[in-house]
C-alpha cells in the first residue's frame, strides 16, 4: 500500500514536471534570469511577445545570435526598431568566434555600465544563448567555467532539483563545441 501511494506520487511528480518543461519550452521559449536584475536568456519568440517580455521585465537590449540567414531576425529587427528596446544582432554559427565574443562583451559592457538590462537569445535558446549567458556568469559574477557551465542547465529553475537525481540532467553533451568552450573560456583580466 505505501509503496503504491510513493510510486504513484512519484508519476505525478514526474507528470506535472514534465507539463512544467513543456511549457517553458513552447510558452515561456527558456526563459530564464541569469543574473538577477540584469541579464536574461531565451530562445527566440514572435515579435509581439518578446515586446510584451521586454516591457514586463524593463529589457533595454536584445541580442540576438542566430545566423545572418536564419529566419525571424529582420523582422525582430524591424519589430523592434521604433521601440524603446534596442536589436544587437551578432550573427553566431555552432561555435561563436573570439570576435563574436568581443563584440558582445564591448556592448555588454557599455549596458552594464548604464545599468540597461538585456537579453540574450538565439533561435531554441539552448545553444549560443547558454554559451554567451555562461560567459556573462564568468565575467561579471566571477564564475569559473565550470561552475558557469553547472549553472547554465537547460532547465527552468524550479526543476533544477532534478540534477539531485540525474546530475547530468539539461547539460550541454560533451559532442556540442559549446561544451568545451564554456570550461575552457578564461575571463579577461581587470583593469
Amino acid at each position: 500500500m505505501i509503496g503504491q501511494l510513493l510510486w504513484r506520487g512519484a508519476l505525478m511528480a514526474f507528470a506535472v514536471g514534465a507539463l512544467h518543461f513543456g511549457e517553458w519550452v513552447v510558452l515561456r521559449r527558456r526563459w530564464n534570469e541569469v543574473i538577477p536584475g540584469w541579464c536574461f536568456q531565451s530562445g527566440a519568440m514572435s515579435p509581439a511577445r518578446l515586446l510584451w517580455l521586454a516591457k514586463h521585465y524593463r529589457i533595454a537590449t536584445v541580442f540576438d545570435f542566430r545566423g545572418a540567414n536564419e529566419r525571424g531576425v529582420a523582422e525582430e529587427a524591424a519589430a523592434l526598431r521604433d521601440t524603446a528596446v534596442r536589436h544587437v544582432h551578432i550573427p553566431c554559427g555552432r561555435e561563436p568566434t573570439r570576435a563574436a565574443v568581443q563584440q558582445f562583451l564591448q556592448l555588454a559592457d557599455a549596458e552594464r555600465a548604464a545599468g540597461r538590462r538585456i537579453l540574450l537569445h538565439c533561435k531554441d535558446g539552448q545553444g549560443r544563448a547558454i554559451y554567451f549567458a555562461a560567459v556573462c556568469l564568468m565575467e561579471y559574477d566571477g564564475l569559473t567555467g565550470e561552475q558557469a557551465f553547472l549553472a547554465v542547465r537547460r532547465f527552468p529553475k524550479a526543476l533544477r532539483w532534478i540534477r539531485f537525481i540525474v546530475p547530468r540532467a539539461g547539460l550541454l553533451g560533451p559532442k556540442n563545441p559549446k561544451h568545451a568552450m564554456i570550461r575552457q573560456y578564461r575571463p579577461r583580466v581587470s583593469a
